[in-house]
C-alpha cells in the first residue's frame, strides 16, 4: 500500500475533496497525535504499534474469549497483549485452540469460523469464570483510560509489566523462557503463574525466602552469579524495582552463611547504589581479610558486617 493509497482512503473516509489538502493534513496530524503513530502505514494498520512496544504483543497466536464472541463476533484489541490471558469482563481464561483438532488458531481462522488445519467448524461455548486475574485487568484498565493516547497507554502497560517480570523469573530459577513457553501452550497454567507473580510483589519476605532457597541450591554446584545475572535489569536500575529489596535480602540471607559464595564489589555497588571506592575502603578498614585484595567479598562476611560497612560509607570512611 502506497502513501497515496492511504491518503486516498482517508479522503474517502472523511468525504474530503482533493482541493481540501489543508483539511486532510490537519486530520492526519490529529490522528498521529492521538494515536502516537507517526508513519502513515502504521497509522492505518489496525494491528500495528510503535516498534519499541511490539514486545508487549503476540501476533503469532490468536487468543479469544468465547463469551465475548458469542455476545459480539469481532476481535478485541486486548487479546493481542501477551499478558492479557483472562477476560476482564467475564473472568474467563482466553482460548487458543481449535475445539476439533486442538491446534492453535490464526486470526483468519477465527474470523472465518473454520480451522485452517482441520477445516472443522469453530464452535463456541461460554467459558467458566475463574478467580479474577489482576494483570489482565491492569491492561484493560490502561487501555480504557480515555485521558491518554495510545502511546501513553502502552508506556503505562510496559512499566507495570516490567516491574512484575522479576517475580515471573523467581518461580523458575531466574528463567523467563520457561514462562514464555507455558504462556504459548497452556493459558490456564500461565494464569496461575501470572497471578502468583502479581501476589509476590506484595510479599517481600516470602519472595526473599524463595530467592535465598534458589541461591542456596545453586551454591552447591555453581557460582551465585549464574542466577544473579538473570536479574540484571533490577541490579542496573534498583530504584525502579521493588524487587531490588528482595534481591538485597536474599544475598544477605542466613541460608548462605555456610556457602563459600562471593559477591562482586561491582554488584554490591550497583544494587546498594554506593561508590565502589568507598565500599572497598570500608571493607578494608573493618578487616583487610574480608576482600583479601580481590574485587569480591563472601556473602557471609558482607552480611555479618553490613551495618558497619554502610555506617563507614555514609560517614565517608
Amino acid at each position: 500500500m502506497t502513501i497515496s493509497d492511504l491518503e486516498g482512503g482517508l479522503e474517502l473516509a472523511f468525504n474530503l475533496k482533493s482541493s481540501k489538502e489543508q483539511d486532510r493534513s490537519v486530520i492526519i496530524d490529529n490522528l498521529q497525535r492521538l494515536t502516537g503513530f507517526n508513519d502513515l502505514q502504521e497509522l492505518f494498520d489496525c494491528r500495528s504499534v510503535p516498534s519499541k512496544f511490539r514486545k508487549l504483543f503476540d501476533y503469532q497466536v490468536q487468543k479469544f474469549c468465547t463469551t465475548c464472541l458469542i455476545d459480539s463476533y469481532h476481535i478485541r484489541a486486548n487479546w493481542d497483549y501477551k499478558n492479557y490471558v483472562a477476560c476482564h469482563i467475564h473472568n474467563t481464561p482466553l482460548e487458543l485452540l481449535c475445539n476439533n483438532c486442538q491446534s492453535l488458531l490464526s486470526t483468519e481462522s477465527l474470523m472465518n469460523r473454520v480451522c485452517a488445519k482441520c477445516a472443522g467448524a469453530i464452535s463456541l461455548k461460554k467459558g467458566l469464570p475463574i478467580t479474577t486475574e489482576p494483570v489482565s485487568g491492569l491492561i484493560a484498565y490502561a487501555m480504557n483510560d480515555v485521558e491518554k493516547n495510545v502511546t501513553e497507554k502502552l508506556i503505562m502497560i510496559e512499566s507495570k509489566l516490567h516491574l512484575i517480570e522479576p517475580y515471573f523469573r523467581l518461580q523458575f530459577n531466574g528463567s523467563i523462557k520457561a514462562v514464555r513457553d507455558i504462556r504459548k501452550n497452556n493459558i490456564e497454567d500461565f494464569i496461575s503463574i501470572q497471578l502468583k507473580a502479581y501476589q509476590l510483589q506484595y510479599e517481600p519476605s516470602k519472595s526473599a525466602e524463595l530467592l535465598a532457597d534458589q541461591f542456596n541450591d545453586v551454591s552447591k554446584s555453581s557460582a551465585l552469579s549464574s542466577v544473579i545475572h538473570k536479574y540484571s535489569s533490577v541490579v542496573n536500575e534498583p530504584n525502579k524495582h521493588k524487587f531490588s529489596n528482595v534481591l538485597k535480602s536474599a544475598v544477605t540471607h542466613h541460608k548462605l552463611n555456610d556457602s563459600e559464595q562471593e559477591l562482586t564489589i561491582n554488584f554490591i555497588s550497583k544494587l546498594w547504589q554506593i561508590d565502589e571506592s568507598k565500599l572497598i575502603q570500608a571493607l578494608d578498614k573493618i578487616n583487610p581479610q574480608l576482600r583479601k585484595g580481590k574485587q569480591k567479598v563472601s556473602c557471609q562476611a558482607f552480611a555479618n558486617n553490613l551495618e558497619e560497612i554502610f555506617a563507614l560509607v555514609n560517614r565517608g570512611n
